[in-house]
């Protein structure tokens, strides 16, 4: 039975690069479902349809009541996943309506959340894409969490590879930002950045940019809660700065700590309670009661158009000190002689006309890159910019290496004299920003390496210099192009395959 013969399309959900979605009815079984259905010009992927199945196969595994469950996966040229339809509306719509929930609100999500985490990376499954985006709540006051297309399943974990970042920047892990390889604390600190989010009513790693972004989630140490939201028991703001800590290895890592935190209000907290404790099986009533009141109804896996500014402004204001947590990075002073007369022997004739030379005394370099960048030089690692102290750097010449996930690694000399010095560099000024359009569409790949697929998620990077530009259709063919980026900037590039 084919996809159109079992599902009848209701209406679209969303649209995206990579499948559109549905609410569609299974004529089978007569009940509605989300159907997700892979881009068709996408098929011949391999690897995207290996991701695509994969989304499948591991949601489909976790049975639980706190996760969105997958009923059926087609595939042969026509991939899609039908999965639960929850009437209800997003912890993103709950926010861009209310603003920012209280904790008695926000309680029955959290705890939820945490179940479907426990059972999750009990399985060896982490989400790795946690956001307000993905926690569905249903008009009951249920909660789900959905989208398993991140995932990383310990069974499955050929085909995420180190040096790839993938996530939503604003919510992912550090680790998840440097493209190194994650655990189940990645999902503590997306967590800890949802609970923020919605306890504050503004996300502190909100950026323009996803460059931004990641810049702010390794560098900016956000204010505490209990400073941003006075309201905010000092308990559950120390809980969600030590979620949000950039050292995994410092970080919250137990959610039952976490869980224990929610479902206990302090002493102090109780004292100051007009009525009893909201449990969670009242406080999901009051939850549910909440979400009819907005009116709010289902937009699965829409995307967030909204910045609130709150904290940013904050930020922004210099109202709110930021304090910046980074690796430092300090060159041994060598020994200095007293005077030239310590370098002559004790005893025995001196040559009047040896001058030792002066040693050489380190000089504060001062190291700025914007967006950011892991800096290395002469092959000691300082740190991720902004670093937190001048580089202490032996006069002379030096080689920095700067390494940012969005651009091609970056090799730069520069020449270290006088007292203090500065090396500043804009990576948007070091590289070409390659923009290929493709007709119909095509696999686009840079020196041989596969970069993405029209139409682009972003520009792609390129170093100054002649490239060589590969553009690949399973119908329509290669096409081989020799390009060149002789300064900085934009290049738009259009093709038409068709014309081949």
């Amino acid at each position: 039975m084919t996809r159109s013969e079992r599902y009848e399309v209701i209406e679209k959900v969303q649209y995206g690069a990579v499948a559109e979605t549905f609410k569609a009815r299974d004529r089978v079984l007569d009940r509605f479902v989300l159907l997700k259905v892979l881009h068709p010009r996408l098929a011949a992927d391999s690897d995207l349809v290996q991701r695509f199945r994969r989304e499948a196969l591991v949601q489909a595994r976790l049975k639980h009541p706190n996760i969105v469950t997958v009923y059926d996966f087609g595939s042969e040229q026509d991939f899609y996943i039908a999965s639960e339809f929850i009437e209800g509306c997003t912890l993103a719509d709950l926010l861009e309506r209310a603003g920012r929930l209280t904790i008695d609100e926000l309680r029955p999500i959290v705890l939820a959340v945490i179940e479907a985490l426990r059972y999750s990376h009990a399985h060896g499954v982490v989400h790795r894409d946690l956001k307000p985006a993905n926690i569905m709540i249903s008009d009951k006051g249920d909660v789900r969490l959905a989208d398993f297309g991140l995932a990383f399943c310990r069974e499955m974990s050929q085909l995420t590879q180190e040096g790839c970042v993938i996530g939503t920047p604003a919510y992912m892990s550090p680790a998840q930002a440097r493209g190194q390889t994650t655990d189940w604390r990645a999902d503590i600190f997306s967590l800890g950045v949802v609970i923020y989010e919605a306890l504050s009513g503004a996300n502190p790693f909100q950026a323009e940019s996803h460059a931004d972004a990641l810049s702010r989630i390794l560098n900016l140490d956000p204010p505490p809660l209990s400073r941003i939201v006075p309201d905010v028991e000092p308990r559950v703001s120390r809980l969600v700065a030590r979620m949000l800590a950039k050292d995994r290895e410092e970080r919250e890592d137990s959610l039952d700590s976490v869980r224990e935190t929610f479902v206990n209000p302090s002493p102090e907290l109780e004292r100051r309670r007009t009525g009893p404790l909201l449990f969670p099986a009242a406080a999901a009533v009051l939850l549910s009661a909440f979400v009819a009141f907005l009116g709010l109804k289902l937009l699965t896996h829409r995307p967030r158009t909204d910045e609130r500014g709150t904290l940013q402004q904050l930020l922004d204001s210099g109202l709110v000190s930021v304090s910046a947590r980074e690796e430092t990075f300090a060159a041994g002073r060598p020994p200095v002689a007293e005077s030239n007369a310590a370098l002559a022997p004790e005893s025995g004739p001196r040559n009047p006309g040896f001058v030792a030379p002066e040693p050489s005394s380190p000089v504060p370099v001062r190291i700025s890159v914007r967006p950011w960048a892991e800096v290395t030089i002469d092959g000691q690692p300082l740190g991720v910019t902004p670093l937190s102290r001048p580089a202490l750097l032996e006069p002379g010449r030096h080689r920095a290496l700067l390494k940012n996930p969005y651009f091609p690694d970056l090799t730069k000399s520069f020449e270290v004299s006088g007292e203090s010095g500065e090396l500043t560099i804009d990576l948007d000024d070091e590289f070409a920003f390659l923009d290929v359009v493709v007709k119909p569409w095509a696999e686009v790949a840079l020196d041989g390496r596969v970069v993405d697929t029209t139409p682009l998620s972003r520009p792609i990077p390129a170093a100054l210099g002649r490239h060589i530009l590969t553009l690949r259709h399973p119908d329509l063919g290669e096409s081989v192009q020799s390009i060149r980026a002789d300064t900085a900037g934009e290049y738009r590039m259009s093709f038409d395959l068709m014309r081949n």
